[in-house]
Parts: structure tokens; C-alpha cells; sequence
């Protein structure tokens, strides 16, 4: 009598399974190596979940160590923590702007509702608008304004005087 042929046991895996263990020729040794042999053991989806959980714990325990000891720039690792300092080194806010403006188009372009547009696009024009006096303030353009206006005001108090 032929034995009816069963997928693999484990997670992901879509070779047939070998005997009557559950698992393919690949999985059969991991799985015995667990002490899972498909006799009642752990299979190799439930280690494979095991494992992923104590991986998610040990992260989240390294994690809150940061946040107690204060070392704000590891935090989210290396890795994140190198692109954000890289990304922190550029004076200005002209992505954010560009992001803005690229929300703003596909706004316009996908909205049909037009309550729900004038909502968003009031939002989002705002937004603009103070990423804007943040660039003007960043590069100075501020003070330059600023600057300008005393000496035209002070210039014409004295031709007046």
C-alpha cells in the first residue's frame, strides 16, 4: 500500500516529507537535532517560533538597557543610529519640503471627495508653510528680512527727522 505523500512540517517548507516523521530530508535533521523527531518533540515551525520569540525578547531587553542608561544614540542600533546622525548633518529641511510637495501632487491627483481634499490640502499646505520658516530660519533669510526692515524703517525716521 503506498503511503500518501504529505507536505513538509516545517514553516515554509514545500518539499514532501519523508516516513512517517512529518518533515523532508532537510528538516528531518534539524528537526531531530531539536529532539523533535515527530514522535510528540517540538517540531521545527514550534522551534522556529521559540526561537523568534526569545530573539524579540533578548532586542527588547537590549533596547529598554538604552533607553535606562541614557545612550540615546544607539537606540535603535548602529546601523539606524549612523543614518540618522547622517541624515542630521544636512542644514535644511528641502527633502521634507520635496515629500510634501510630492503628498501634495498625489493628493490632488487621487482625491475626489472634495471635503475630505480641502481638509487635507489645508493640512498639508500648513505643514509646508512651517517647513518653510524653518528653512528661511535655518539659512539665515530671517535675520537677513529682518535686518533689511530696521534699516528701511531707521533710514526713513531719519530723512523724516
Amino acid at each position: 500500500m503506498a503511503v500518501p505523500r504529505t507536505r513538509c512540517a516545517a514553516a515554509g517548507c514545500t518539499n514532501f516529507a519523508r516516513g512517517t516523521t512529518g518533515f523532508c530530508l532537510a528538516h528531518k535533521r534539524l528537526a531531530a537535532e531539536a529532539g523533535g523527531d515527530g514522535g510528540g518533540g517540538e517540531t521545527f515551525a514550534e522551534r522556529a517560533e521559540r526561537e523568534e520569540g526569545e530573539r524579540r525578547r533578548r532586542a527588547a531587553a537590549a533596547f529598554r538597557d538604552r533607553v535606562e542608561g541614557g545612550n540615546y544614540r544607539e537606540l535603535f542600533g548602529g546601523k539606524l543610529g549612523g543614518l540618522m546622525a547622517q541624515a542630521a548633518e544636512e542644514k535644511g529641511v528641502g527633502d521634507e519640503l520635496g515629500a510634501l510637495r510630492f503628498v501634495m501632487a498625489r493628493l490632488l491627483a487621487e482625491e475626489d471627495d472634495p471635503v475630505t481634499l480641502a481638509k487635507s490640502v489645508a493640512r498639508i499646505a500648513s505643514v509646508s508653510i512651517q517647513a518653510q520658516r524653518a528653512q528661511r530660519a535655518i539659512s539665515g533669510q530671517l535675520a537677513e528680512g529682518l535686518t533689511d526692515a530696521i534699516t528701511s524703517i531707521l533710514t526713513e525716521l531719519d530723512a523724516g527727522g
